[in-house]
């Protein structure tokens, strides 16, 4: 499938259409732009960045859950006891979204170069989507990395924690040590699924997009830039 970067006409300040620059000397710091929001959902940092942090939900999410709930404590568990409601509550609300978006900056530059990753204006967003989902507009709150995951997170919760608890209260009012360790992990499986896609969207607009490439380093020492880069992740947080 092809793709096209999109370029602006460029006007004078009274309106005249000004002659674009030669293709060499055009630059995008952010890198190529999304026709759609689909364009940047279905790119190939979305789809392998949801696949790595399924695939460490799964492994991560067992083993934890398993120290937790089979050997720290012992089942049964009623299906409103803090081990379940306390890990359906904190992962929609912040742990997911935030720590699955922690690093995701890391590799943005090159996932840019190499046209896996794109930029997205605002007014290319259906109007619907940004009144949808608060973190996608450009304002000082959606600017902050832990203020745009919450966002997310809040809208993650009102969504999956009332039908999660739900499901808890109505096929399992009470669970055994592994059927808590499953609901749990599945539970968390299912939000990877919505959180990393949706909060990629959020770094892919523009506005957030310009900050991470200013941030991420370009040292030419591979173990230099990871380094400054994993800093950079955590700097964009705040």
């Amino acid at each position: 499938m092809s793709r096209e970067i999109i370029i602006a006409p460029l006007l004078d300040n009274d309106g005249a259409l000004v002659a674009p620059a030669a293709p060499e000397q055009l630059q995008l710091s952010t890198g190529p732009y999304a026709k759609s929001v689909g364009a940047v959902l279905c790119s190939k940092l979305v789809i392998a960045s949801t696949l790595f942090n399924a695939a460490g939900c799964v492994s991560a999410c067992t083993l934890v859950f398993w120290l937790l709930f089979g050997v720290l404590s012992q089942g049964p568990y009623p299906w409103y006891s803090p081990n379940l409601v306390g890990v359906v509550v904190g992962s929609s609300l912040i742990a997911c979204p935030a720590l699955c978006m922690a690093l995701a900056p890391a590799g943005m530059p090159e996932a840019l170069q190499n046209g896996w990753f794109f930029c997205l204006r605002v007014e290319d967003c259906p109007p619907w989507l940004l009144y949808a989902f608060p973190y996608l507009q450009a304002n000082r709150c959606t600017r902050i990395g832990l203020g745009r995951h919450l966002l997310l997170g809040v809208q993650l919760s009102v969504l999956f924690i009332p039908v999660a608890l739900a499901i808890a209260a109505y096929f399992f009012p009470t669970m055994e040590t592994w059927t808590l360790i499953w609901f749990n992990l599945v539970y968390n499986l299912i939000l990877v699924f919505v959180a990393v896609p949706f909060g990629l969207l959020g770094f892919a607009m523009e506005h957030n997009l310009s900050r991470v490439q200013a941030t991420m380093s370009m040292h030419p020492s591979p173990c230099e830039r990871l380094a400054h880069r994993i800093l950079g992740c955590l700097r964009l947080l705040c």
